[in-house]
């Protein structure tokens, strides 16, 4: 569903909707592995400094995979509904757009407290 790909190595990160996961792909030798498993339909993807954010469709969050280790936990659920895309906005906040809802929303990862 996405394609996401890194700054500061020779990678790219999949969106892999159907099988529940993020594949990292290297640039170098194609080398393909599972970076994190177990998501509830993976649709977009965005990089702010070592932790990827996954849009997870099915059951509307967003969760982050810490790039080094692949550990993953879930950052936010039902606040911005179905994020349909996810973008970083260059001061290091998160951009999640709700399609459905017709919102825009600007998320500061470190500062962010679940509902």
């Amino acid at each position: 569903m996405a394609v996401l790909m890194s700054k500061s190595e020779p990678k790219v990160y999949v969106a892999e909707f159907g099988a529940g996961q993020i594949t990292e792909v290297s640039l170098t030798d194609g080398a393909k592995k599972a970076l994190a498993t177990g998501l509830e339909g993976p649709l977009a993807l965005a990089i702010i400094d070592s932790t990827l954010y996954v849009a997870e469709a099915k059951v509307g969050r967003i969760s982050k995979v810490d790039l080094i280790s692949g550990n993953k936990e879930v950052f936010l659920t039902g606040t911005v509904g179905i994020a349909g895309a996810l973008g970083n906005d260059g001061a290091g906040n998160l951009l999640a757009l709700d399609g459905w809802g017709k919102k825009l929303f600007l998320i500061n990862p470190k500062t962010w407290r679940l509902p």
